[in-house]
């Protein structure tokens, strides 16, 4: 067994938001003079309690989030930082549409959360995000190399569309099938078996990035040049020179198990993967391209195929999307709608373009 080892060097494109699932109220977060606080909830409380003359006790009984998110604000004081864990500045905007909203017993300032660590709540790129990146354009380019046709399945409304899971196991080989018979009837079951999944010997960290880079976005869903869907506000990191580092290990037994897939002598796979990866996101940012021209904002998608362009001239560097606005392009190797008319973006800004190069150590 032989495993090389690669240092990550990831640079944000355009705004960036890998989601924790989680959605924050202000019960968990203050935003004062522009700048938004992440609570260190426990401690609030516990600050608030020790407090002359507080009223949280009562507040609480009141059983009104509308009341009790209020009385949070009223009473944070900056100063203390005990009682938060993180900052960042944020603009008028988002600031504006807090206080806003703290008038209304309606809206309650929630803020779908960027994804971060259990214990200290410190804001991460997950590796699972790059490593399923890995896997998409790895397994797209294998898939035209050996002329897989895709896995069809009857749907909801009747008709056959492309499975990406048993797309996925076909092109791997680990797509089981089991005949059963019940009735007199024959019964075709298929399961993947995740044991044979040569991915498994890909290893990528968590890339902390901190929260210098933090900021809130109002992100959209564009139809076009005016319908804006309903927005709603996340958590973004901000494109900018900042440079961040993680680690990726591939074991030599994924090599050989590819080389296995693909009928051919061991090949060098993460090659395979910088070369699989160039030409797969060239088609995700000309989809996006013209898209974006369909609406006259093709002006904000062009710092990124320029970057694209000058790739020829950095061998260990390629250009991905990573978490939200992937949309149907990029989100699995063969998604149902293939065809999608509308984007997120964070105002008129394509998200989640990140450029990484990888140097092996």
């Amino acid at each position: 067994m032989n495993v090389k080892n690669y240092e990550i060097k990831l640079k944000v494109l355009s705004p960036l938001h890998i989601g924790s699932g989680e959605t924050l109220n202000p019960l968990r977060y203050v935003v004062k003079n522009n700048i938004l606080y992440y609570l260190n909830e426990s401690q609030y409380i516990r600050e608030l309690l020790k407090t002359p003359n507080s009223h949280l006790e009562q507040v609480v009984k009141t059983d009104n989030i509308y009341n009790i998110v209020n009385y949070f604000v009223d009473c944070f004081d900056e100063t203390n930082t005990d009682t938060w864990q993180h900052s960042y500045k944020v603009d008028n905007q988002f600031q504006q549409a807090f206080d806003k909203n703290l008038k209304s017993p309606d809206n309650q300032n929630n803020l779908f959360e960027f994804y971060r660590t259990d214990l200290f709540k410190t804001p991460v790129i997950p590796g699972s995000s790059i490593k399923g990146c890995f896997r998409t354009v790895m397994l797209s380019a294998m898939q035209r190399k050996l002329k897989i046709e895709d896995v069809m399945e009857v749907v909801g409304d009747g008709k056959e569309k492309p499975n990406s899971q048993k797309t996925e196991a076909k092109i791997l080989g680990n797509l089981s099938v089991k005949i059963t018979e019940k009735a007199g009837k024959k019964l075709t079951q298929t399961s993947i078996d995740v044991a044979k999944d040569p991915f498994k010997y890909i290893k990528i960290s968590d890339i902390a990035v901190g929260t210098s880079a933090m900021t809130v976005k109002k992100i959209f869903n564009k139809k076009n040049n005016t319908d804006e869907g309903i927005p709603y506000y996340a958590e973004m990191l901000n494109k900018g020179d900042l440079v961040y580092s993680g680690t990726m290990s591939i074991d030599s037994r994924f090599d050989i198990e590819i080389a296995r897939i693909l009928g051919t002598e061991p090949v060098n796979t993460f090659e395979y993967f910088l070369k699989s990866a160039k030409e797969y996101y060239s088609r995700v940012i000309r989809k996006d391209h013209d898209w974006l021209e369909t609406i006259k904002k093709v002006d904000t998608i062009r710092e990124i195929i320029l970057r694209f362009s000058e790739l020829g001239g950095k061998p260990n560097a390629a250009i991905f999307r990573l978490g939200k606005g992937q949309g149907c392009h990029s989100l699995a190797l063969k998604p149902l709608n293939q065809s999608p008319r509308s984007r997120n973006l964070a105002g008129w800004e394509p998200i989640g373009w990140v450029q990484i190069e990888f140097n092996e150590i």
